[in-house]
């Protein structure tokens, strides 16, 4: 301890975080996620900023769509600009979400210190951001995420019906979520509701025409 701050004393040096594309890269329930990112321009992808957020489907929730999807997303030519528009649907550029903290946004509120009562937290909060995509009229897909608290536990729920199901995953870049659905826009709707996830390419083609 010192007059001016305290030092602490650790076994090895502490590596830097990993990028955001090495963070989806590393998680074996992100392949197709990844395999999308690898095979697309990572500049069109992955915003440069230093604040982003991905809310990737996990490899069971592309399934979901069906084989004839995944195989034209995934394995044609003609497959690819539609992948493009489908991740930039689940990016969040300019804002890092984490189930606590949403930068650079709690950045600027008062600083708590000792002498403020904690507060006991509880019940739903939701914020609205602007994803990645815009359609042909330049308006952005927004992307609603909901907070469900209580006291230490945290759940979270993207466009009221993806829930997230692993938070959190921290880059130097961002930060990675993994959610169980597809987020796909039919104006305000979504084509993923409960008990219809499965999609023709004919359908996908359709849904994502405007974020082309």
């Amino acid at each position: 301890m010192a007059r001016n701050g305290i030092a602490h004393l650790i076994q090895r040096p502490c590596p830097p975080p990993p990028s955001v594309d090495s963070v989806v890269q590393g998680r074996r329930d992100l392949c197709f996620a990844s395999q999308a990112i690898r095979q697309l321009t990572h500049e069109e992808i992955i915003s440069t900023t230093l604040a982003q957020t991905l809310f990737l489907p996990s490899d069971e929730a592309f399934g979901e769509l069906g084989s004839d999807v995944v195989n034209f997303l995934f394995k044609t030519e003609q497959g690819r600009p539609y992948m493009l528009a489908l991740l930039k649907l689940h990016i969040l550029p300019k804002v890092t979400v984490f189930c606590n903290l949403i930068w650079p946004k709690n950045d600027t509120d008062e600083r708590w210190t000792s002498s403020h009562v904690p507060r006991k937290i509880k019940g739903k909060v939701c914020y609205t951001f602007a994803s990645l995509a815009s359609d042909k009229q330049g308006g952005a897909f927004c992307v609603t995420v909901a907070f469900y608290r209580f006291r230490g536990l945290v759940s979270m729920l993207v466009n009221q019906f993806a829930r997230v199901i692993s938070r959190d995953d921290c880059a130097m870049n961002g930060a990675v979520h993994v959610i169980d659905r597809v987020l796909l826009p039919v104006g305000d709707e979504f084509v993923t509701s409960p008990g219809s996830r499965l999609l023709t390419v004919d359908q996908l083609r359709k849904v994502l025409a405007e974020y082309i």
